[in-house]
C-alpha cells in the first residue's frame, strides 16, 4: 500500500463555486449567481476587498447556541429579491441550493474531488454498488448513481431524504437508481454486516454530534471506530473505494488517516489523506481549509 498527504483544492470542473474572499471569520462563497457570507472559525485574518462584500446576496447570522440562526437578504447585485432556492451544477449534475437556519446550503463544493474520483473509478469498473452514511441532501449520491453505480443512501433526517430526492429528480434519474434508507447509520451498517451485503464503493461524512431516527445518540469520537471496523467489512474484494470526511473536529488527518488503515486497509488500495481546500479567487489567493479527509483508492 503506497500512502500519501494530499491536501485536495478544488477542481475546475465546479464553475459554479467560488470562495471570493475571506477574513474577520467569515467567508464570502458564489453559489452559481449569488454571493453568500458565512461564519468560519478558520478565517482569523482580515479580508482583502471590502467592496466585495456590499454586493452580498444574504449573510448568515449564528444564534446565541452558535448553531441555528438566520439569514438576512440584502437583494444586492448577485440577485434580485429573496430567492429561497437556486441550482447549480457540478459537470453534469444539478443540485439544489438553499439557506438552511444550519448555515449550510445543501452541498459542500469542497467535496466535489472525491465525487470526480469516485465518478472515474465506478465508470471504469462498469459501475458497482455504493453506500453512502450519513449522506445528507445527496449530492455524491447523485453523482455516483449517474456514473452507473446502483446507490444505497442513508441519512437519518426526513428532510434532507426529501431534498435528496429533489435532487434525483432533478437529475433526471429513474427512481430504483438510488435506494433511499432514512435511518441511524451504525444501526444500518450493522444490519449489513449481518446480511452478509457487500459494496464496491462507501462514502461516509459524519457529523460530529447527531440524532438517529429513533433517537440513537451519534458521538464521532467515541463511534466511528465501529462504524469504520463495519464499513472495512463491508468492502468486497472487488473494492474501488472508500472516503472518510470529517468537519469541525479537533482530530488529524493523520488520526483518521490511521484509522482508515487499521481498519481497511487489507486490501490492493492505496491510502490518501489530507485537507479539502478552497483558494480565495482574489489577487491575493489565501487558501481556506474547510475540512480533513482520508480515503483508500
Amino acid at each position: 500500500m503506497d500512502i500519501s498527504k494530499k491536501d485536495l483544492m478544488l477542481p475546475e470542473s465546479l464553475v459554479d463555486y467560488e470562495l471570493v474572499d475571506s477574513g474577520n471569520g467569515r467567508k464570502l462563497e458564489r453559489f452559481g449567481n449569488h454571493l453568500l457570507s458565512r461564519p468560519d472559525s478558520q478565517a482569523i485574518w482580515d479580508v482583502s476587498n471590502k467592496g466585495l462584500w456590499r454586493e452580498t446576496y444574504a449573510s448568515f447570522e449564528a444564534g446565541k447556541d452558535g448553531l441555528r440562526g438566520d439569514w438576512k437578504f440584502s437583494g444586492g447585485k448577485s440577485g434580485k429579491g429573496n430567492i429561497k432556492s437556486w441550482e447549480i451544477k457540478f459537470k453534469e449534475c444539478k443540485f439544489k441550493v438553499k439557506p438552511t437556519p444550519f448555515r449550510h446550503l445543501g452541498v459542500f463544493p469542497e467535496q466535489a474531488l472525491h465525487w470526480e474520483l469516485a465518478e472515474a473509478k465506478l465508470k471504469k469498473a462498469g459501475g458497482g454498488k455504493v453506500l453512502n452514511l450519513f449522506g445528507y441532501t445527496g449530492a455524491a449520491s447523485i453523482v455516483c448513481a449517474k456514473a452507473g453505480a446502483k446507490v444505497t443512501h442513508v441519512d437519518a433526517s426526513a428532510p434532507s431524504m426529501e431534498w435528496a430526492k429533489e435532487n434525483q429528480s432533478l437529475n433526471g434519474l429513474p427512481k430504483d437508481s438510488i435506494r433511499w434508507i432514512c435511518d441511524d447509520a451504525l444501526k444500518f451498517a450493522r444490519r449489513e454486516v449481518k446480511r452478509g451485503n457487500k459494496y464496491e464503493g462507501i462514502i461516509v461524512d459524519p457529523p460530529k454530534f447527531g440524532r438517529g431516527t429513533n433517537g440513537e445518540v451519534w458521538k464521532l469520537e467515541e463511534n466511528i471506530l465501529e462504524l469504520m471496523k463495519i464499513c472495512g467489512e463491508l468492502l468486497s474484494d472487488q473494492a474501488l473505494f472508500i472516503i472518510l470526511t470529517v468537519y469541525a473536529t479537533d482530530i488529524s488527518a493523520v488520526s483518521i488517516a490511521n484509522l482508515l488503515n487499521s481498519v481497511a486497509g487489507k486490501n490492493n488500495l492505496n491510502l490518501e489523506y489530507g485537507e479539502l481546500i478552497s483558494k480565495e479567487s482574489s489577487l491575493r489567493g489565501f487558501e481556506l481549509v474547510h475540512a480533513i479527509y482520508a480515503r483508500l483508492v
